[in-house]
């Protein structure tokens, strides 16, 4: 177990290190805050539609970043030969 956490502690330093990243917590921020106002276009419905467009964002950027960490870890470990 404790190698595992020690994997996983690695890949989040790694992660963190990169400044694409910090452009994806930007974006998300705006993506999650632009639901608010998008929110209070939709008149009776703003509670759906702030939940929808909510959860969409979160969806959206949790696959973003699913798919930039993975990019980025395979092209650093097929860099440093580790990887087959």
């Amino acid at each position: 177990m404790r190698k595992i956490l020690g994997i996983a502690r690695y890949t989040f330093i790694e992660i963190l290190r990169n400044r694409v990243w910090y452009v994806l917590v930007l974006f998300s921020g705006i993506l999650i805050m632009s639901t608010l106002l998008l929110g209070d276009l939709a008149g009776e419905q703003k509670s759906r539609v702030i939940t929808d467009l909510g959860l969409a964002s979160i969806e959206t950027i949790a696959l973003l970043s699913t798919v930039f960490a993975a990019v980025t870890l395979i092209l650093e470990e097929m860099e440093s030969r580790t990887l087959i």
